[in-house]
């Protein structure tokens, strides 16, 4: 990719930051998105006992847990994002997802919608640590991120999306399982988000066994 294309994705970039334009990127490059993946996230959650303190992790400006009627606290490092989150009432935190300023164990619930695409190999599994790290025993972790599509010919369209999203580390499937959730124990769906063809993963841990704490550090709520 040369220098002046670089430049022009920056500024695109630097465009979504702003919370409607954020808005209105998801609605055209993924229609059908809102409906597919609420039901899939209304399922997922109705298995899992209704937690009391939820966070979401590179909320943006807002939540999809919104939608079930869910109120998490918001982690974001984009702070035009987190203003915007809070801005009706709910609490949101500026941060970094790879050191989260809450206590070990604070969270019954812990979800991430798309954030793990945007950092590469070692940040995505320092931010699975702390998300880990701050999900208490018996909590649950839920994640979805976007994959590539096993291959160009069979999903053309989606296969460009994933080379044009500001997310530079949409991984194959394999690779994002093995290498940055790196743990047999998780419940993984794969299905199709968008209208468009484009492809995720859905992925359930239960932490109901030690081990799997990730990194501690001096957090505190």
């Amino acid at each position: 990719m040369g220098a002046p294309t670089r430049w022009r994705l920056m500024n695109i970039y630097k465009v979504l930051e702003i919370p409607l334009v954020y808005r209105i990127s998801q609605f055209v490059l993924a229609p059908g998105m809102d409906r597919i993946v609420t039901g899939r996230l209304a399922r997922m959650f109705a298995a899992i006992p209704r937690p009391e303190r939820v966070l979401d992790v590179g909320c943006g400006p807002s939540s999809w847990l919104w939608k079930l009627g869910m109120k998490p606290i918001g982690l974001d490092i984009c702070h035009a994002y987190t203003v915007r989150f809070g801005s009706n009432g709910s609490r949101a935190v500026t941060a970094s997802c790879t050191s989260m300023p809450f206590a070990a164990g604070f969270f019954d619930v812990v979800f991430s919608y798309g954030l793990l695409h945007h950092l590469p190999e070692q940040l995505a599994r320092e931010t699975v640590g702390e998300i880990l790290r701050v999900t208490r025993p018996n909590g649950h972790v839920i994640l979805f991120d976007p994959v590539v599509p096993r291959t160009a010919v069979a999903r053309p369209l989606a296969w460009a999306l994933c080379k044009l999203d500001r997310g530079r580390f949409i991984r194959p499937q394999r690779e994002y399982e093995t290498r940055v959730l790196s743990r047999p124990e998780w419940k993984i769906e794969r299905f199709t988000h968008s209208y468009l063809g484009t492809e995720g993963l859905l992925s359930l841990l239960a932490k109901d066994w030690t081990g799997l704490d990730g990194p501690v550090g001096a957090h505190t709520l």
